[in-house]
C-alpha cells in the first residue's frame, strides 16, 4: 500500500460514524497533518478533512456502495492544514475483511492543478462569451448577443408574449462631430442605461 502515489486511507462505518483504520504517510503529506494531528482530528470526525460543501456528496457516495469491490470515482475538495483547499480524486472501493466487516479504501490523488486549470478555462471561456455577445462601451448585448439571448428566451418560454422595441439614433455622427467622441460615448451609455431600466 505504501508504494501508491498520493495518499491511502481505509475506514469503516461504525453506527453513524466513520472511523479510520489505516492511513499512510502519503495521506499525511497530502493533507498537511502529522499522524498525531490526524489521529486527534479523526477521533472527532474523519469527514472534517473534507471541504464542508462537499461532505454530503462524499457521504452519499460512500453509502451508495452496496456491493463488495464496487468502485465509484469521486472528485472532491479537502481542507489542507496550511494550504487551504486541495482537490483530490479517488476510486472509492467497498470491501469486506475476513471477519465479514465492511470497510472502505481510498487512494487519494492530488488533482488541484488540473481542477484549477479547468476552472480557469471555464472562467476565460465565460469572459470570452461575454465579450463576443456584449458591446464593449455600454455593456449591453450587441446584435449577435441580442439575437442569441432572445432566441433562448423565446424557446424557454414559448407560452409568454413579448413586445420588442427597435430604435435607432439617426445621424449620431453629428453628435460626435459637434461635441466629441467622449461626449457621444456618454450619450450611448445613458441610452443603454435607460433601456435596461425599461
Amino acid at each position: 500500500i505504501t508504494a501508491i502515489p498520493g495518499g491511502v486511507i481505509i475506514f469503516k462505518l461504525i453506527g453513524d460514524k466513520f472511523v479510520t483504520t489505516f492511513f499512510d504517510n502519503g495521506f499525511c503529506k497530502l493533507t498537511g497533518y502529522s499522524r498525531a494531528e490526524y489521529n486527534k482530528l479523526s477521533e472527532e470526525d474523519i469527514l472534517k478533512i473534507v471541504y464542508p460543501e462537499d461532505r454530503n456528496k462524499v457521504i452519499l457516495k460512500i453509502v451508495s456502495l452496496e456491493k463488495n469491490h464496487e468502485i465509484i470515482p469521486l472528485t472532491f475538495r479537502i481542507n489542507h492544514k496550511s494550504k487551504g483547499i486541495k482537490w483530490v480524486f479517488t476510486n472509492l472501493v467497498r470491501q469486506t475483511d475476513s471477519k465479514g466487516q465492511i470497510y472502505y479504501r481510498c487512494v487519494l490523488i492530488d488533482v488541484s492543478s488540473e481542477k484549477e486549470s479547468q476552472i480557469e478555462t471555464k472562467m476565460v471561456n465565460k469572459q470570452l462569451a461575454y465579450i463576443v455577445d456584449h458591446d464593449e462601451l455600454t455593456g449591453i448585448y450587441n446584435q449577435s448577443g441580442f439575437f442569441n439571448a432572445t432566441e433562448k428566451l423565446l424557446k424557454e418560454n414559448p407560452e409568454k408574449e413579448y413586445s420588442l422595441i427597435c430604435s435607432n439614433v439617426e445621424d449620431f455622427k453629428v453628435i460626435n462631430d459637434l461635441y466629441g467622441v467622449e461626449y457621444g460615448d456618454g450619450v450611448l451609455c445613458s441610452i443603454a442605461e435607460y433601456c435596461l431600466k425599461v
